[in-house]
């Protein structure tokens, strides 16, 4: 796969020091003027590339931090390690906060962010595997017909088979084998993994999945609003 490591500072030298430094290591750097010309460059659609950037805090007109705000916006996935002369402590929680996975100053040894650029790369590469995963999940949970979903739903509410095929007015066995077929679809071996994936693919908590015990099986689980497979999720 190709990487990319973008950077952005507010001194071209700078800029061109960073990317030669990078390149001597064997990454793929691309310098950029603004944080605009950022903008501009990358987009939502989801990449199997690895990519990350390497910005300044002050960069004139749209500054570094409010850059990150408008990438999470545009629901962007950019791995961030500001890279600025002398950060102020205020400066450096608010991008941590914001997401980034490093605040360093330029006076700093060098190897640092060596190290943090590397690191922002595997975690690109991380959160991808894990996107993909959920993208098969949801298509998976999608070809569950409705009485498979009603099953599920049964059994991640932890009812027994005897109790949903008594609450659903059907037999045992019936229940048994869509179990069985949703165990198959999913690729899970027991209930608490079966849970986790749909925890996972459904980017919700389990008090979310799962809104009101009352209500019939089927009706008011996730699959009436799956989300539909969208942009990697933002971690920056």
């Amino acid at each position: 796969m190709n990487e990319t490591v973008y950077i952005v500072q507010n001194d071209s030298s700078v800029s061109h020091q960073v990317a030669t430094l990078l390149i001597s290591r064997g990454r793929a750097a691309k310098v950029l003027e603004s944080a605009e010309a950022l903008l501009e460059r990358v987009n939502s659609r989801v990449s199997p590339d690895p990519q990350c950037l390497v910005c300044d805090i002050q960069l004139p007109l749209l500054g570094g931090l409010a850059l990150m705000t408008e990438l999470r916006k545009r629901r962007v996935y950019l791995p961030t390690v500001f890279y600025t002369e002398r950060p102020n402590l205020v400066d450096a929680v608010k991008a941590i906060r914001l997401g980034a996975l490093d605040v360093i100053e330029r006076s700093s040894d060098h190897e640092r962010l060596i190290q943090s650029v590397g690191d922002a790369l595997n975690h690109y590469r991380s959160t991808w595997q894990m996107e993909q995963r959920r993208r098969s999940t949801l298509e998976r949970l999608r070809s569950l017909s409705d009485g498979e979903q009603q099953v599920l739903d049964g059994i991640l509410r932890g009812m027994l088979n005897k109790e949903i095929a008594s609450t659903l007015q059907l037999s045992i066995r019936t229940v048994e084998q869509r179990r069985r077929q949703i165990f198959r679809k999913l690729d899970v071996q027991h209930p608490a993994a079966l849970a986790q994936r749909v925890v996972e693919a459904t980017n919700s908590s389990w008090e979310d999945t799962i809104q009101d015990q009352q209500q019939p099986l089927g009706t008011n689980f996730f699959f009436l609003a799956i989300p539909s497979v969208s942009p990697m999720p933002q971690l920056v």
